[in-house]
C-alpha cells in the first residue's frame, strides 16, 4: 500500500544517518531504534534523531486501527539467520511477548520502506502454521523445517519518494514471514498493533 507520512523527509533521513553511523561500528552491520524496549539490557536508546522521528510520527492510522511506532532499523549489509522464517510475538519488537499466548492475540505489523534508494523484499511461506513443526527461540517462533521454494511468496515494497513511502501489512503471528536482504540491506520502518482474540477469531476493527 501507499503512504504518505505526515512527517518531513529531513527527519527520515537524519534517522537514516544516524543509524547508519551506528551501523558502521556494529559486528552486524545493522542498528536500531526500538523506543518500547527503552531500559533493556543491550539497547540504545540515545538516538536523538531516532527518538525526534518516533515523536513526530507516534502512531498511524489504518483499516479501523490505531497502528503505533515500534521500531527504525537500518542495516548496511545482507541479513541472514539459519531458519529466517518466523513469527512475532509482539509488535514492540517481534521477539518480547509470550511465544505460549499467540493463538490469544492478533499482532499485525504495518513495516514500511524508508529507503529513498532500494525496495525492499519481504517473504512469507503460504502454509498452515498449524500444520508444521516451530521452536520458539528467543522470543520468535521459528520455521525449522526445510523451506520448499514453491511455498516462499514475495512483496516487493518500493523505495521512498520524498514523503511518500510504501508499506505492506502482515499478521505478523500467524503468517511465517521473514525480510528478504540484497546486498544494500535495508531501511525500514515497523508499526504495529495488537489485541486479543475471541475464541480464536480476529476481533473487528473499530
Amino acid at each position: 500500500m501507499r503512504l504518505d507520512l505526515p512527517v518531513g523527509a529531513r527527519l527520515i533521513e537524519d534517522a537514516h544517518d544516524e543509524l547508519k553511523l551506528k551501523a558502521a561500528a556494529d559486528a552486524n552491520a545493522c542498528y536500531g531504534y526500538f523506543p518500547g524496549m527503552t531500559g533493556a539490557a543491550g539497547i540504545d536508546s540515545n538516538l536523538p534523531a531516532c527518538r525526534t522521528l518516533s515523536e513526530s510520527l507516534p502512531s498511524l492510522a489504518l483499516a479501523g486501527r490505531r497502528f503505533a511506532f515500534n521500531f527504525v532499523r537500518l542495516s548496511l549489509a545482507k541479513q541472514a539467520g539459519a531458519f529466517p522464517f518466523h513469527l512475532d510475538s509482539d509488535t514492540k519488537s517481534g521477539f518480547t511477548g509470550d511465544p505460549a499466548a499467540l493463538e490469544r492475540r492478533l499482532v499485525l505489523r504495518l513495516l514500511i520502506n524508508l529507503s529513498a534508494a532500494h525496495p525492499r523484499t519481504l517473504s512469507f511461506l503460504n502454509i498452515d502454521t498449524a500444520s508444521v513443526r516451530l521452536q520458539s527461540k528467543a522470543g520468535y517462533v521459528h520455521y525449522c523445517e526445510p523451506v520448499d521454494p514453491d511455498l516462499v511468496e514475495r512483496i516487493v515494497i518500493p523505495s521512498r519518494r520524498q514523503r511518500r513511502a510504501h508499506a505492506a501489512l502482515l499478521c505478523a503471528n500467524r503468517v511465517m514471514h521473514t525480510g528478504e536482504d540484497d546486498h544494500h540491506g535495508h531501511f525500514v520502518a515497523g508499526f504495529g498493533w495488537e489485541g486479543p482474540t475471541r475464541g480464536g477469531a480476529i476481533e473487528p476493527a473499530g
